[in-house]
């Protein structure tokens, strides 16, 4: 039984996907109304076009705003793009399998491995974008890299160029994914003739015209495009060069170990992959791929004194890992019972954490507090509205608010004094909200003046709970002597103050 099983679901694993992706759409879109920490940026960045916007390249920004363009400014326009580009990781793995190993079991085991990665099972669907994102671009570069391999055209070197580019414009460490790949190819030498051909040119020029506008942009803003990523990198330091380089280095080493554990364990235990007789190019491949992109993240530790390694830095380079340790495991046809075993726990992972995700919800008053799914921004856009707000600029104390007041009031323009360079207009109506510190003074004492404004309080439950209490408070204020189409504003990225 659990043999027959394993072996319908490696067959049919593409439609498994598939499927997968669609529930998470779907279980999403009934449990939350509401937008969690990196959605409501988006929602927020996406009210205009810029060739950047802050510490994170502009690609994912960019193309939020085509899907809100088809389905709107919300929480289903959110939810399709990222589920489709995790989609792709997975679909884009199987394919890499297959172009590999040749063998169609291989590949389904080393996709339905990533539903053991609890990093891209679990903390992509919470709360992540931009590492979904460049994971999908390291995935689609790599299956480029092998078409090229096996003896692929100029169109390829083109579609190459263009992965690059867009992986570079989703994060900018993907940086090193390129740089990890050219190694591991060009250290083959069945392989470096293929790739060091004329044709490498229209790959770079390719990956190099889709950047530079976004280039030219990072070159007048550098402070604004590195300063918080580099914040985040150096925490904790202590002053001692090699203290903060042990910690590093240690902390490096605890992310792998997270990262691939579960998956490492599980296939240790009923696969028991062993290095293979025969060991191919494509195992060097992948092997050197992974082990440059370690090597490069170590310079950088070396080079900036980075104390903290987060798991999602590592997504773009250990996704494939699965792959390569099943290519070391030997496959019978038909699966063997250990083989459906393996197979069937990644099924029930993903069954588990579809169901914890929006249990955590549910069963907030059990925890230690409201997570963010858990904020009554449905319920305070109605009390606002109720109110007698409108419609206007709306002034939000961060972009977790800020988001999701604009989820709520899609006419309005919203802004909040934690995103630089947002273009606003002084509107008729104007609401400003916040819980801890008021944000109004982000567009000038001199503007408030115009306005007339009426102070409010509200205090709601936390969805699904009897224990937890949302306090805000905001206020609503009308132009004294409205001036007709409004005023033109634009926020300073320095000061904040409206210029």
């Amino acid at each position: 039984m659990l043999t027959r099983a394993g072996r319908l679901l490696l067959e049919h694993v593409v439609l498994f996907i598939i499927g997968y992706f669609v529930l998470q759409v779907v279980v999403r879109l009934i449990t939350t109304p509401g937008a969690v920490i990196d959605e409501s940026e988006q929602l927020l960045l996406t009210q205009h076009f810029s060739l950047g916007y802050n510490a994170q390249p502009p690609l994912y920004t960019w193309t939020q705003m085509a899907f809100f363009a088809l389905f709107g400014p919300g929480i289903l326009a959110l939810t399709v793009l990222k589920n489709l580009l995790l989609a792709l990781v997975y679909l884009l793995t199987y394919r890499i399998g297959r172009l590999l190993t040749g063998n169609r079991q291989t590949a389904a085991l080393g996709t339905l491995s990533l539903l053991l990665l609890p990093q891209i099972v679990g903390e992509a669907q919470v709360d992540q974008i931009h590492s979904v994102l460049v994971t999908t671009a390291a995935a689609a570069t790599l299956y480029l890299l092998i078409l090229l391999l096996r003896g692929g055209g100029a169109w390829v070197f083109i579609l190459l160029g263009v992965t690059v580019g867009c992986g570079i414009l989703a994060k900018y460490n993907f940086v090193l994914v390129p740089l990890a790949l050219l190694f591991s190819a060009v250290s083959i030498p069945k392989y470096r003739e293929k790739l060091l051909r004329p044709q490498l040119l229209l790959a770079i020029l390719t990956a190099a015209l889709l950047v530079a506008p976004h280039g030219v942009w990072f070159l007048n803003h550098p402070e604004l495009a590195t300063a918080e990523t580099l914040q985040r990198m150096q925490l904790d330091q202590d002053g001692t060069y090699l203290s903060n380089i042990l910690r590093g280095m240690a902390d490096l080493a605890v992310a792998i170990l997270a990262f691939i554990g579960p998956f490492l364990l599980c296939a240790l235990i009923l696969l028991k992959p062993r290095r293979p007789v025969h060991v191919g190019p494509q195992h060097r491949l992948l092997a050197r791929f992974i082990g440059a992109a370690l090597l490069l993240i170590v310079a950088v530790i070396l080079v900036t004194e980075t104390t903290q390694i987060k798991q999602r830095w590592l997504q773009p380079f250990l996704f494939i890992f699965p792959l390569l340790l099943l290519m070391c495991t030997p496959t019978a046809e038909p699966p063997t019972r250990r083989t459906a075993i393996f197979a069937l726990i990644t099924v029930l992972t993903a069954a588990i954490v579809t169901a914890v995700i929006p249990l955590r919800i549910f069963l907030v008053d059990l925890s230690d507090g409201p997570r963010r799914d858990n904020y009554p921004f449905p319920a305070l856009a109605r009390t606002i509205a109720d109110s007698g707000f409108t419609g206007g600029t709306i002034v939000a104390e961060d972009k977790f608010i800020g988001g999701n007041m604009r989820l709520f009031f899609p006419e309005s323009t919203v802004i909040t004094p934690s995103l630089p360079l947002q273009p606003y207009r002084l509107t008729p109506q104007l609401l400003v909200v916040w819980q801890v510190h008021d944000p109004a003074g982000m567009i000038g004492d001199t503007a408030l003046e115009q306005y007339r404004c009426r102070p409010f309080r509200a205090e709601l439950p936390f969805r699904h709970s009897r224990n937890f209490t949302f306090r805000a408070a905001y206020r609503i204020c009308e132009r004294i002597d409205e001036p007709s189409g409004g005023t033109d504003r634009h926020d300073g990225a320095e000061s904040g103050a409206a210029k």
